[in-house]
């Protein structure tokens, strides 16, 4: 065999040797999407849905406009509700997942510097409030929400409780319907007459702002829990709110934007104002269930002589997985393959 033919026969074998190369790497990467989160169990890989889209609302417990007046690291209120939107884009399906309060988590005291001996075990809700302004707050919160839910937010909104009474009023108000009985003191709707109300499960009862603002806000702190029978009458309007919202809107997605000059002052988004139309008309065509709002599994204790929630870590894991990731299949080459 002539040298030029060996030659000739050298450079076709490397030629093919690095197309073979080339395509076992793209079999092997392909579906390999390294942006995606993953979690390991018990040597199963799963892999996080790219087809929801996560959004963290924060209810703040302040009366006035949201931001932080002094500008200081406990001036800036505390998220008194913590809640996960999620939603199917292919299927149009919701999921709201409740957070309570006094879940412990590991809290930066430090303003967001994540200085080792600002971190201490504490209720979720005190994130917020060390903060120097509320965008900062929600960054903080977001954060710990991540880490606790091993999922990714896409953005945030974060509404002091002063601008709930007049987005309700707005829309001339809501009618709820109870699914406990409740017993609250109103004290915010007529502050000249202070009273008891009862509330029966299955009654309904039309109510404006300042009266779902004693629906939603009160708590009776001289008796432990009771922030868990508060996330429930919070439920009770989040289903009748999401009602009323869909009636106003109807088939008009823009005038979502009609809520915007009521909230700005209350407000404090990461999302774009170009996206508020895009993300109404999904949020109103989503598939709303009561049975798909669900609170992260946990219990109740007392925790440095407050109310805490701890949070059961491997329950939590179970819905996490279910909700958020999925298990692959694999190529011939036994590599997962994810689009």
């Amino acid at each position: 065999m002539s040298k030029k033919k060996i030659v000739f026969l050298i450079i076709i074998a490397v030629v093919l040797l690095c197309t073979a190369g080339f395509i076992l790497y793209k079999i092997v990467n392909d579906g390999m999407a390294t942006n995606r989160r993953t979690i390991t169990v018990d040597d199963t890989k799963y892999y996080m849905k790219d087809n929801i889209y996560n959004i963290m609302v924060l209810g703040i417990d302040k009366d006035g406009p949201i931001e932080n007046e002094t500008g200081e690291i406990g001036d800036n209120g505390q998220s008194d509700v913590v809640v996960v939107l999620s939603i199917d884009k292919d299927s149009g399906e919701v999921k709201i997942i409740e957070i309570p309060r006094d879940s412990i988590v590991s809290v930066d005291e430090s303003g967001g510097k994540g200085l080792s001996n600002y971190i201490r075990d504490e209720q979720l809700c005190l994130q917020y409030a060390y903060a120097h302004n509320s965008a900062e707050g929600a960054e903080l919160t977001k954060r710990i929400v991540e880490d606790l839910l091993q999922i990714d937010i896409d953005n945030y909104v974060a509404l002091s409780f002063g601008g709930l009474a007049d987005v309700v009023d707005f829309v001339e108000g809501v009618d709820i319907e109870f699914s406990n009985d409740y017993r609250i003191f109103s004290k915010i709707h007529d502050p000249s007459d202070p009273h008891w109300i009862n509330y029966k499960a299955g009654d309904t009862e039309h109510m404006c702002g300042t009266q779902v603002l004693d629906f939603v806000q009160y708590r009776d702190t001289s008796i432990n829990y009771t922030n868990l029978d508060r996330m429930d009458r919070e439920k009770d309007f989040v289903n009748a709110f999401i009602t009323k919202a869909k009636a106003y809107i109807k088939d008009d997605y823009s005038k979502a934007t009609d809520f915007i000059p009521v909230i700005s002052p209350y407000m404090t988004t990461d999302i774009n104002p170009t996206q508020y139309v895009s993300l109404a008309s999904m949020a109103l065509t989503a598939k709303y269930n009561m049975d798909n709002i669900v609170k992260i599994p946990g219990e109740s204790q007392v925790f440095n002589e407050h109310d805490g929630y701890i949070v059961d870590r491997e329950e939590l894991l179970k819905m996490v997985l279910d909700t958020y990731y999925f298990i692959p299949e694999k190529n011939f080459l036994g590599v997962d393959k994810v689009d």
